[in-house]
C-alpha cells in the first residue's frame, strides 16, 4: 500500500513539473536562452511624488530589444500582472530593452519586425497630436549588458510622455472662462532625448480649453502637451472679476519637460486689486494625481 501511494505521489510531482516547464516555455520562443522578469515602475508626474497605483491606467504594454544597434526582438503580447511584472525570453543578456505602454495608436506594431529598424532610428520616432490633443503614453528602458544571469527581476522606470498643466486660483470672486496655449508643438519624441528638444519637422497650433462652467477653484490637468523646446509657447487666460473681463497673457518656459507638472496661477493682489498670471514648475510633494 505504501509503495502504491508513493508511485502516485511521484507521478503527480512529475506532472506538476511538466506543467511548470510548459508555462515557462510559453514565454520563450525558438532561440531564446534566458527568461527575464521585468517589472514596470510607473512614476506619477514628477511633482506628484510616487503616488500609489500610478500605472493603473495602463491598457497595454509592449517591448523591443535592441542589440548591437539593431532591433532583434519585438514583444507585442505582454500580459499584465497585478504587480506589473512581465516575462520576456531573450537569446542573450546584452543590449537595451525598451518598454512602452499605451502606444497602440502611435506605432505601427503590425509591421515592426526584427532587423527592420536601427536603434538610432527608433530613438527618433515621434508621437503626433490628434485634434490638438496629445496621446497619453509611457516609455522606459533598461540595459541588459551588466546582467550576469536572467534570474533577478529588472525594474524599468516608466515616464509619461506628456507634461501637465494645473490651474490655481488665488483670490475671491475670480472666474476663469477659457485657457489657450498658443503655438503648441503638435509632435514630440516618443523617447526622452539627451536634452529637451522637438522634432525638426514639428508643426504648431493653439490649444483652446473651453470650460462648461467657469473655474473658480484649483483644477488639475486643464491641459496636456508633449515635451518640447518652444520659445514661442504662450498661455492666455480669459477671466472675470466683479463683472469685469480680463485677458492675461504670459510666455511659458522654453523647455517643457515630460512627466512634469506646471502650474498656472491667477492671483488677485490684495492691495492693488491687480490680477496677475504666474507660471512655475511645481516642485512640491503631495499632489495626489
Amino acid at each position: 500500500m505504501y509503495r502504491y501511494f508513493s508511485v502516485k505521489i511521484g507521478l503527480l510531482l512529475i506532472l506538476l513539473g511538466m506543467v511548470s516547464c510548459a508555462e515557462h516555455l510559453e514565454d520563450m520562443s525558438q532561440g531564446d536562452t534566458s527568461l527575464l522578469k521585468v517589472r514596470g515602475v510607473f512614476s506619477d508626474f514628477a511633482s506628484a511624488g510616487s503616488a500609489a497605483g500610478a500605472g493603473e491606467g495602463v491598457s497595454e504594454m509592449k517591448a523591443c530589444l535592441f542589440q548591437n544597434g539593431l532591433l532583434t526582438k519585438v514583444y507585442k503580447d505582454l500580459k499584465t500582472t497585478d504587480n506589473l511584472e512581465y516575462s520576456l525570453g531573450v537569446n542573450r543578456l546584452s543590449g537595451t530593452l525598451y518598454m512602452l505602454a499605451d502606444t497602440e495608436q502611435l506605432i505601427d506594431w503590425n509591421n515592426l519586425q526584427p532587423q527592420s529598424v536601427t536603434e538610432e532610428e527608433w530613438l527618433q520616432m515621434t508621437a503626433s497630436s490628434e485634434n490638438g490633443q496629445p496621446h497619453p503614453f509611457w516609455t522606459g528602458k533598461v540595459s541588459l549588458d551588466s546582467l550576469t544571469s536572467g534570474k533577478q527581476t529588472l525594474s524599468v522606470n516608466m515616464k509619461r510622455g506628456v507634461a501637465r498643466f494645473d490651474l490655481l486660483v488665488r483670490g475671491t470672486a475670480i472666474s476663469v472662462h477659457r485657457l489657450t496655449l498658443k503655438n503648441v508643438r503638435q509632435q514630440g519624441y516618443l523617447f526622452e532625448q539627451n536634452a529637451v528638444s522637438s522634432p525638426e519637422d514639428v508643426t504648431s497650433d493653439d490649444r483652446v480649453c473651453e470650460f462648461a462652467a467657469p473655474l473658480q477653484k484649483d483644477s488639475v490637468g486643464v491641459a496636456y502637451v508633449y515635451e518640447q523646446k518652444n520659445p514661442e509657447l504662450m498661455v492666455s487666460v480669459d477671466v472675470s472679476i466683479a463683472g469685469r473681463s480680463y485677458t492675461l497673457e504670459e510666455y511659458l518656459m522654453e523647455d517643457v519637460k515630460r512627466n512634469t507638472v506646471y502650474t498656472l496661477t491667477v492671483r488677485k493682489e490684495l492691495l492693488t486689486e491687480e490680477l496677475r498670471l504666474e507660471i512655475e514648475e511645481w516642485n512640491k510633494e503631495g499632489i495626489s494625481r
